[in-house]
């Protein structure tokens, strides 16, 4: 999702989507040119996926994508989105501290 849509921001989108139970378990990756730390640990805050910014980087993109799709399909098949998402939060906010090299 774009984070700078033209009539609502990606952030606000994102939270409309967290409070419906039918969309709140669904990852969504965050797209945006805003760069800056603080933009990312807002959009990261918010509850993005992930937080890609641009120009995309294909790699980047992909793997990002794979990873919410596994996500998302675990979530459904478990019957338990609710402690997937809590268990994928935490492996994210690891992976940021232990980046891969």
């Amino acid at each position: 999702m774009d984070v700078n849509l033209p009539d609502i921001s990606g952030l606000e989108a994102l939270r409309i989507l967290r409070e419906d139970p039918a969309t709140a378990h669904i990852p969504v990756v965050a797209l945006s040119a805003n760069a800056m730390p603080r933009d990312i640990a807002t959009g990261m805050k918010t509850g993005f996926f992930k937080y890609l910014t641009k120009p995309i980087k294909v790699n980047e993109f992909m793997e990002a994508l794979q990873l919410a799709l596994e996500s998302g399909s675990k979530a459904r098949r478990s019957g338990n989105i609710s402690q997937d998402h809590r268990r994928d939060q935490r492996i994210r906010h690891s992976s940021r501290q232990h980046p891969r090299r």
